[in-house]
Formats: C-alpha cells, sequence, structure tokens
C-alpha cells in the first residue's frame, strides 16, 4: 500500500514538471494524493471511477486547470475553494453523492460545461445565473424541485437535460433561453386541466404594504425615498428580495398569487430528436393581487389539491 501510494505521487510530480494532464482514473484512490495540490501548471485531471469521498486541501493552488473529472467517485459535496478555479472551463461530478452545491461554484468565470447526472441534488444555488459562460448543463437523474429564477441569465445556455427530476413547473421568462437541446421527460410537471376555484380575500401583511409603497414612490423618482434607503442596509436587503408582476410589473415582496403560462414546447424551444412531441411546458409567473388577476391574460392560476392521502 505504502509503495503504490509512493508511486502515485511520483506520478503526480512527473506531470506537473511535464505540464500535461493527469489521469488517474481507476486507480482504487479512497483519498487524493496529496501533491495533487502541487499541480500549478496542469490543465487536465482525471480521477473518475475511485472511492473518494472528499477533496484535498490545496485544491484552489490548481489555477491553471481547465478540465475535471471526478465522476463515479463517493462525493458529498464540493468544497467551497473549487470556486477559485478563475480558468476552469469543463466539471464533471456525475455519479456522485452530491446533495447541495457551494454558491461559490457559480463565480467560476470560464466555466462552459457542467455535468451533475446522478446526484443527490434538490436545488441549485440562487447565483447559479452568474455562470453566463455555461453551454452545457446536465441535471438528469437527480431531485430538483425547482430551478432558479437566475437561471435565464445563463444566456449562452445550449443543452440542457433536467430529465428525471421532480420539477412542477420552470422560472418565469425560461422559454427564452436559446436552447437547441432539452430534456425535461420524466419530471411531474403540472398540467393544464382548469378547474373551479373559490377567490379568496386579500389581506396583505403591513410589512407587504410598506414594501410595495416605498418600491412605488421610488416608480415617481422621490429622491427623500431613495435618501432613506440608501442610508438603511437593512431596508435594501428587504426590498432586495422582491420581484415584479408578472401582468402590471408591480412590485411585490412576500405575498403573491402564484400562477403558470403554458408555452408550447415546440415553438420556444429546439427539443432533441428523443422529444419530438409537442408538449405545454408550465413557465411560473407571480401576479401581485387578484384585482391582476382577473384581468385578461394567459395565466392560470395553481390549484392545490386537498384530497387526503
Amino acid at each position: 500500500m505504502k509503495r503504490n501510494k509512493m508511486a502515485l505521487e511520483a506520478i503526480v510530480r512527473a506531470a506537473n514538471r511535464q505540464n500535461k494532464s493527469i489521469d488517474l482514473t481507476r486507480k482504487g484512490l479512497d483519498q487524493c494524493p496529496s501533491a495533487i495540490g502541487q499541480l500549478t501548471r496542469i490543465e487536465e485531471i482525471k480521477l473518475a471511477n475511485n472511492r473518494l469521498t472528499d477533496l484535498p486541501e490545496g485544491l484552489d493552488s490548481l489555477t491553471n486547470i481547465r478540465t475535471l473529472n471526478l465522476n463515479h467517485n463517493r462525493l458529498k459535496c464540493i468544497p467551497a475553494e473549487i470556486g477559485r478555479l478563475k480558468n476552469l472551463e469543463s466539471l464533471s461530478v456525475e455519479h456522485n453523492q452530491l446533495e447541495e452545491l457551494p454558491f461559490e461554484l457559480c463565480y467560476i468565470e470560464q466555466l462552459q460545461k457542467l455535468y451533475l447526472g446522478y446526484n443527490r441534488l434538490v436545488s441549485l444555488p440562487e447565483e447559479f445565473g452568474k455562470l453566463w459562460r455555461l453551454k452545457h448543463l446536465i441535471l438528469h437523474k437527480n431531485r430538483l424541485q425547482e430551478l432558479p429564477a437566475s437561471i435565464i441569465d445563463c444566456t449562452s445556455l445550449t443543452i440542457l437535460d433536467v430529465a428525471c427530476n421532480e420539477l412542477r413547473t420552470f422560472p418565469p421568462e425560461f422559454e427564452c433561453l436559446p436552447l437547441q437541446s432539452f430534456h425535461y421527460e420524466c419530471n411531474p410537471l403540472l398540467e393544464l386541466k382548469p378547474v373551479d376555484s373559490v377567490q379568496e380575500e386579500e389581506v396583505f401583511a403591513l410589512k407587504e404594504i410598506v414594501a410595495r409603497f416605498i418600491m412605488n414612490e421610488i416608480k415617481n423618482d422621490d429622491p427623500k425615498v431613495w435618501q432613506k434607503i440608501i442610508a438603511s442596509p437593512e431596508m435594501r436587503t428587504i426590498l432586495n428580495e422582491g420581484s415584479q408582476c408578472a401582468l402590471c410589473g408591480g412590485f411585490l415582496l412576500n405575498t403573491w398569487l402564484e400562477c403558470v403560462k403554458f408555452v408550447t414546447t415546440q415553438k420556444g424551444f429546439k427539443l432533441s430528436s428523443s422529444s419530438s412531441a409537442s408538449t405545454l411546458m408550465p413557465i411560473n409567473a407571480r401576479l401581485c393581487s387578484y384585482k391582476c388577476f382577473r384581468k385578461k391574460h394567459n395565466f392560470y392560476g395553481i390549484a392545490h389539491s386537498t384530497n387526503p392521502q
């Protein structure tokens, strides 16, 4: 065992001197060789098909790495240091046990390909839209319940696979992504099945009323309001959590009507050959009030079943 470990360390050091990629696939590794952190010249590392449960310290020293393959291991998390690999273009961590991603991952400006299939991810970081160079995103066979609203800022995204997850809807403006290949089969998507419903009485919390009032005053270019917001970090934090009504554009904070619009995939997307059938995709939308909801539009309220399980 000691001899094998020494041999691996020698391979790693030699690869660094020769400025080549290093392939440690199927080496039976339980942990990375300590010399991995010294690979300051290496551009590609393959560590697939091992038994790694974590990544070594010093990962952030791999400043020139462009491709990192960690497929078929036992990783449950990715260290925050991954965000310091500024030249990383392709990251593959398929067939692992990932339950979440560090938000630091979203700050890898050069990242173009991200493969995360066959894991246990329930959600993605809200900062995901900062990956504006991302072209390929593979997320099939996870446990995703939603995609972050910021994904629409991934304006280079052309290949997306979210098949076999737990998605019911897609984020607002999702249909604007320039997708060329899109897999979303085997998700429990909402279907267009209108049912009768009863309008509930609208009672807004004081915080909601005040936030909406403040944002309306900002629209009117009231300088006094701007000055108070600038002077209050807490107020800025609260207002940054708000969004807009999909119909009137009015501000809303924590209270809205959860709605969807249905987009025909053949119109909005170029699908792969295996997904040739036309499907109505449910796209999320938020309306600020029943007053907006009663207007003429193409949004549907989401009905929640009251039947006992």
